[in-house]
Formats: structure tokens, sequence, C-alpha cells
């Protein structure tokens, strides 16, 4: 399974989170959107789940608590799930 986000290029912070603190590879770029294109392939959406929370445990251990930015891409960010 392949599971992507699409991100403003103008949002560096969500750029950082998902590029460089979650492990998502950038694949596409739409110049016409001006947004970039992030993936991360996992067997199943349970597996992304768990390397999500893996992941998002660790930032949250190495600081106390996540930044403002961290949080609202957080509560307010959408995974696209696909089915291939």
């Amino acid at each position: 399974r392949r599971f992507y986000v699409k991100i403003k290029d103008t949002n560096h912070s969500s750029i950082k989170l998902f590029k460089e603190k979650l492990g998502f590879v950038e694949c596409a770029y739409a110049e016409c959107f001006g947004e970039y294109e992030f993936e991360l392939k996992c067997e199943t959406s349970e597996d992304m789940a768990e390397l999500i929370e893996q992941k998002w445990q660790c930032l949250v251990a190495q600081k106390q608590s996540p930044s403002a930015t961290e949080e609202t891409v957080a509560r307010n960010g959408t995974i696209y799930d696909v089915h291939e």
C-alpha cells in the first residue's frame, strides 16, 4: 500500500515533519499547484499506523512536547490511503 500526503510548497513545517521526521519520500511536485507529494509504503494500514505512532513517540521522547506546528499537522493533516 502507498500512503501519501500533498503539501503546499510554502508549508515548510509540514514538509519538514513528513520528510525529515516521519520518513515520507518526495515522489512528485506539481508546479502549477505549488504542491509536493510525499509517500510512505507499508504492507497494511495497520503497519502504517504503527510506524507513524512509533516515530511520533520517538519525537515526543526527544522533545518534552512537540511544537505547536507539529501538533496542528498531527490533528489536521490528512494521509491518503491508496489501494494498489
